[in-house]
This record gives structure tokens, sequence and C-alpha cells, in this order.
């Protein structure tokens, strides 16, 4: 054999030697995954009860079909009406009423983690709506409550961060 071929033949080896030796190694050397790196499951605070979610509802319905813009707005939280305007909610809420004219029901359908937002945890609450024969969007929709909740662990209250409404379509 050609001393060109035996070296060649030395490198392979010593190649496919140290392939299977990090192999090991780096096997051994993993760890499991550390409690926190594991993903977080975010459930929704008991005390946002099925009355609560239905008085949400319930509130959003009877201002929405009566066209009581300032009392969508009211239904807001401090924080959001330090961010949004009466005037620019009240627009907002004459284009749902445009195009979806009135709201005949709804029921409670399930809940999103949103995030966290300073010292609060935002979750969206779904809601299944049944929208008016005469909406121009079909009469199926999706309402979204985003609440806020600060991590107080002795407070019980919520606010409402914003309220959206859009259509699922026929």
């Amino acid at each position: 054999m050609r001393s060109s071929n035996k070296i060649i033949i030395l490198l392979v080896s010593l190649n496919l030697a140290a392939t299977v030796f990090f192999g090991i190694v780096n096997h051994l050397s993993m760890k499991p995954p550390k409690p926190f790196e594991k993903p977080v499951i975010q459930e929704l605070p008991d005390f946002i009860s099925t009355k609560i979610k239905n008085d949400i509802l319930d509130r959003f319905i009877m201002h929405f079909n009566a066209e009581d813009y300032e009392g969508l707005y009211n239904m807001l939280g401090p924080n959001a009406r330090a961010e949004f305007s009466q005037q620019e909610k009240a627009i907002e809420f004459a284009r749902f009423s445009k195009f979806f004219h009135s709201i005949k029901q709804g029921a409670f359908s399930n809940f999103q983690f949103v995030g966290r937002q300073g010292d609060s945890t935002l979750y969206a609450l779904i809601y299944a709506v049944e929208l008016s024969e005469h909406s121009e969007l079909g009469n199926r929709g999706k309402l979204k409550v985003t609440i806020e909740i600060a991590d107080d662990a002795v407070n019980t209250n919520y606010q409402i961060y914003s309220l959206y409404l859009h259509a699922n379509g026929n």
C-alpha cells in the first residue's frame, strides 16, 4: 500500500474516532430541562367566575344593542380609558354597530393567556355570539374581551382592557 493511502486511512479512522468520542461526551453531558425552562400553563383565576363572565357579556350586549357608546366606554377600566379617548372608542363602537347591527345572544367559549404587562396579567375572554340577520358580515361572530388582573395576591379585581367584536361569516 502506498504511504498516501495509509495516511488517508489513518485520517478517516481518526475522524471516525473523534466523531464517536464527541458524540458520547455530548450525550452524557445533556441534562434534563430545569423547572423554569418548562412551558408555563396559565389558568384563568378562580374569581373570574361564570357569573362574572356572563355579566360582562350581558352588559356588552345591552350597551351595544342600545348603541350606548358611552356605556361601552365605561365598561373599560382606568388603564384603557387613559389610553383611548371616549371619542376614539365611540367611532370604533359605531363602526361595529354599522356592520353588525345587533347581537341576539352569546355564550362564553374559552379564554386565552395574552401576556404580561408590567405587574399585571392579561387574559382574553372569548364569547361566541349570534349576530342580527341584518349583519353585513354574517350571523356569527366572536366577542373578545381582554381583561387585566393585577398581580397583587389579595386583589380579586379585574378591569376590562379592550372590547373587540368580529365576524366568523355564515
